[in-house]
């Protein structure tokens, strides 16, 4: 199938630092999973929503995305400008999560409540070790910062995988292989560690260490489309009979996530694996263009853009309502969702969207990335 008959086939498996307009869908979808966990879990004859598994999906494509600029670079450059990466992310991330603590700690402090930690776990990104082990979270006024765990799981990927890219990056990736089934190992061990202890589900899936693996799965296809075997692995690995396989692997995991809590901790490795099927059959697999073309409808791409802000501020719109008792039923879920699309796309306009139009410029003023980064290899990966 040609990219003319289908024009978001990534045919060009290698890495870019190109945007994926396809994953701007998937986040998407994403964000509707999690928003609706919030607004309409508990209403008559509405499903649960898999929240947790909508955060999953954010993982992957982190890693994907994250995965593939690094080794673009590595593979134009031979190193890295960790000062640069490291700087483009805090601007990407910093102004809308200082915006909303600044403005829920506002509505505690209003309230009277004075132990603002809550904010401090989020601005430090660990809050998912804040609640797990300090249980600083439940104070106050309704107040739920809990949401910004999956941030801090992020943001420990972001700053350790590519230290690690750095000192592993081989032209046959051999040692980012070993690291990625190291680090999925372990994060195995942990959850199955926690489980057998009795530890609560948020122990399993909150932690960095034991909820890595879903961000994992996306690097791995990224490693793979890096080098010419893992690209031949990777058109196997992106057709429908594969996926198939592995969702049978996601069903099975999610009847035995209901037996235990270690069946639930096996269930949350199912996931990570299925995650990376996902992600390798919606970038590259020629049988899925229907599903693309629903994914790169204006609506969804423009939702994806805006997800992490609609991530943010639907947190917002949810403590406000549940101190005062709003939202009720549909109309009221309907209500919330709309009030949190609007405050998400106007701090995507009026706050990131300046800051992210300026930060290249920024980052050359300030010498970051302006300096060709050191070699690491004579050769570039095949």
């Amino acid at each position: 199938m040609t990219t003319r008959s289908d024009p978001y086939l990534l045919t060009d498996i290698a890495p870019g630092r190109g945007h994926v307009p396809t994953l701007d869908g998937l986040r998407a979808i994403s964000i509707a999973l999690v928003m609706l966990q919030h607004f309409t879990d508990g209403l008559p004859g509405m499903p649960p929503s898999p929240g947790l598994f909508g955060v999953e999906i954010f993982f992957s494509i982190s890693g994907f995305l994250i995965a593939r600029l690094l080794l673009a670079e590595m593979d134009e450059t031979g190193g890295l400008s960790l000062a640069n990466f490291y700087f483009r992310r805090l601007l990407r991330l910093s102004p809308p999560l200082v915006a909303l603590v600044a403005a829920m700690s506002a509505f505690m402090w209003w309230h009277g409540e004075r132990d603002l930690r809550a904010g401090a776990c989020a601005l430090f990104y660990a809050t998912n070790y804040c609640v797990t082990e300090v249980g600083v979270m439940y104070a106050g006024p309704g107040v739920n910062l809990e949401g910004t765990w999956s941030l801090a799981v992020e943001e420990h990927f972001y700053l350790l995988f590519p230290l690690a890219l750095m000192a592993l990056y081989r032209p046959d990736m051999r040692g980012l292989y070993a690291l990625v089934g190291a680090v999925c190992a372990a994060a195995m061990a942990f959850r199955v560690g926690y489980a057998l202890e009795g530890r609560p589900e948020n122990f399993m899936a909150w932690r960095t260490e034991s909820a890595v693996d879903a961000i994992m799965g996306g690097c791995l296809v990224s490693i793979m489309s890096s080098h010419a075997p893992g690209r031949a692995a990777l058109r196997v690995l992106a057709t429908t009979a594969s996926l198939g396989a592995a969702t049978l692997v996601l069903l099975a995991g999610e009847i035995v996530s209901t037996w235990s809590k270690l069946g639930f901790a096996l269930a949350q490795g199912a996931t990570a694996l299925w995650l990376a099927f996902l992600i390798a059959n919606v970038l590259f697999n020629p049988d899925l263009a229907g599903f693309r073309n629903a994914l790169n409808r204006p609506a969804l791409t423009w939702l994806g853009r805006i997800s992490y802000s609609l991530y943010l501020w639907h947190t917002c719109v949810a403590m406000v309502g549940n101190h005062y008792g709003l939202f009720v039923g549909y109309p009221g879920a309907a209500l919330a969702i709309s009030l949190s699309i609007g405050l998400a796309s106007a701090s995507y306009s009026w706050l990131e969207t300046p800051i992210l139009t300026r930060r290249t410029r920024w980052a050359k003023k300030l010498g970051l990335g302006a300096r060709r980064p050191a070699a690491l290899l004579e050769t570039p990966p095949a």
